[in-house]
């Protein structure tokens, strides 16, 4: 029988770990809490990070047949230096931009949305495996992700990094 306590105990300590402010659910517990895996997986060719490449959006330059998300996203929102232009792809005769979670205003963006939509938590998850990695190339994701709104009602944040816990 597998043994689900390190997930269990990740979820308890990040419920116990929100801040209560008046009005604001109860922190001591994750009963009618929704929380929200954040990883800042996806990335834009000449965004900074050290793969230069469109991660987590394409395998390769992004076409219609290298596209690994199944719907695409909804940038009406996004401001113009947010937006990575696709080289060579158009959707409905319009340039095809994507974006990236190296970019602080984007990620901060994420959060708003979350805030605005009520999510009372984010889970950050670090692969051991990477973390070498990420720390050479200025672990800009997690920053962007601190930097992010965290006052209240803004998403707490919990992250894990194998058996270490930050919580804010």
């Amino acid at each position: 029988m597998r043994c689900h306590i390190p997930f269990a105990a990740m979820l308890l300590a990040c419920g116990a770990a929100f801040a209560a402010a008046p009005g604001e659910p109860d922190p001591s517990t994750l009963d009618k809490k929704v929380l929200f895996g954040y990883q800042g997986w996806f990335n834009c060719a000449g965004d900074g990070a050290p793969e230069n490449n469109w991660r987590s959006w394409a395998r390769g330059v992004p076409a219609a047949e290298t596209l690994t998300v199944d719907m695409y996203p909804d940038f009406s929102e996004s401001d113009r230096d947010e937006l990575c232009a696709v080289p060579g792809m158009t959707i409905g005769g319009k340039q095809a931009y994507l974006s990236s979670a190296w970019n602080p205003k984007t990620v901060a963006r994420h959060f708003r949305w979350m805030q605005e939509y009520g999510l009372d938590g984010v889970l950050i998850q670090r692969f051991v495996t990477n973390i070498a990695r990420k720390r050479a190339s200025g672990d800009v994701v997690l920053k962007n992700i601190l930097k992010a709104p965290t006052s209240p009602p803004s998403p707490r944040k919990c992250a894990r990094t194998g058996s270490t816990w930050w919580t804010n």
